[in-house]
């Protein structure tokens, strides 16, 4: 617990969690109001059943030891903490629907499907078919994994090793898309929304498949990184195992990030081989975030590396293009506005994100919502639906500001402009 912004309170056993995880191996967790009570519930993720008297080594070719893969080990499996109150946790797995999961879990990401405030979620796992835990309200989810395609990697009936993943609108069609990473010798999943529940695997078709065969991603992030408003895509890439080169002379401990650049949403192109050495250097890439830390308007990139110093990637990019940021600020207790969803429109061009910090790989996100809007200087108009199902819509807001919004009961929320001129 934040201790007046002074410190930090381990409140673990008050809040009704062991503090061992009661020996399992925790492998992500996000927060998010599920129930629709204004309350952060808890999504907890498990990873294997590993111990001292489990496989500590394998031999992955003749003589060369190495860490073991997954297969080696039974699965563990999500759990789902409802948020009581009074800064309280009741554990809901088993009534929840949270059981109808394939285990082995590493990442998770949620999202709206419906657009109706019920907030969903992703289950990235290694190995095992990935699940999609649909929102059916009253704090019960269906597993949808299978039946939506979001099961699979590239290949049709391929579980790939989910290891990062990310929704954004990559296509500015209205409806978020997601982006997975994997393991080395799969290739790395884009997965299109094409609305009621169907989505369709376009990796291939829009240049990613190839060039990420070989790496083994982890963090994975949507950014739009030279504001002309089609989201960009973000790896943080490095293998597992130490001696990988010994047992694929193709692949590598340390590898490089990978920065695409989305072409207007019908092609993706890797930045990073012509970008500056220190950017290009490879490392054992884990955890990955953005945010505007420095309140530019252009999205910087936070990277892990597990065998070195954190890369802050302060972006420079110099365009003419325009944006807007968005600080929402809902009624306590969910302060952050957790869930609520932004839409931007002028004429037929569209924009739409969700407060969702939750995702890539044990990482949280600046929650803000980021819009660049290209040579756009106003919005026609900008709608929130706040998570408590109120909607609220502002027209003619300028560009290249900074707009703190405050949800307001019985009230039309207030603009705040805390960088920039007036709206």
């Amino acid at each position: 617990r934040n201790d007046d912004g002074r410190r930090f309170v381990d409140v673990t056993k008050q809040a009704g969690l062991s503090p061992t995880n009661r020996g399992h191996w925790g492998a992500s967790a996000g927060f998010m109001d599920l129930a629709g009570h204004g309350r952060m519930d808890l999504v907890l993720l498990n990873y294997v059943v590993f111990g001292p008297h489990e496989p500590q080594y394998c031999e992955l070719r003749p003589g060369i030891r190495s860490g073991c893969p997954p297969a080696t080990y039974k699965p563990e499996f999500g759990e789902l903490w409802e948020n009581v109150g009074g800064g309280r946790f009741r554990n809901v797995t088993e009534q929840s629907g949270m059981k109808a999961t394939h285990g082995k879990c590493l990442v998770v990401a949620f999202m709206d499907l419906m657009g109706n405030g019920r907030m969903s979620f992703y289950i990235g796992n290694d190995g095992t078919p990935a699940d999609f835990m649909f929102n059916e309200g009253h704090m019960h989810f269906t597993n949808i994994g299978l039946p939506t395609g979001l099961a699979w990697g590239e290949l049709p009936g391929h579980a790939m090793a989910a290891m990062g993943a990310d929704w954004a609108d990559y296509n500015r069609d209205g409806r978020l898309d997601l982006a997975v990473s994997g393991f080395s010798d799969e290739s790395y999943s884009v997965v299109r929304n094409d609305g009621m529940g169907v989505f369709e695997h376009v990796a291939d078709s829009l240049g990613i498949a190839g060039p990420t065969l070989k790496p083994l991603g982890f963090g994975t992030k949507w950014l739009d990184m030279d504001n002309d408003g089609w989201p960009d895509l973000s790896y943080a890439n490095g293998h597992v195992y130490d001696n990988t080169n010994e047992i694929d002379p193709l692949s590598s401990y340390r590898e490089p990030l990978m920065l695409f650049h989305n072409d207007h949403g019908a092609h993706f192109e890797d930045l990073v081989p012509r970008m500056d050495p220190a950017v290009a250097k490879p490392i054992v890439g884990r955890g990955s975030a953005t945010g505007d830390f420095d309140n530019d308007g252009r999205m910087d990139l936070l990277v892990v590396d597990y065998e070195g110093s954190p890369l802050l990637l302060h972006n420079q990019s110099q365009t003419a293009n325009h944006w807007i940021t968005l600080d929402l600020r809902g009624l306590p207790p969910n302060r952050f506005a957790y869930g609520a969803e932004v839409s931007a429109r002028t004429g037929n061009t569209v924009w739409v994100g969700q407060v969702s910090p939750a995702s890539s790989y044990l990482s949280s996100s600046d929650p803000r919502i980021h819009f660049g809007l290209g040579p756009i200087t106003r919005l026609d108009s900008l709608r929130i639906r706040w998570p408590d199902g109120r909607t609220d819509v502002f027209r003619g807001v300028s560009a290249d500001r900074i707009l703190r919004v405050e949800e307001r009961p019985g009230q039309h929320a207030r603009i705040v402009v805390w960088r920039g001129g007036a709206t």
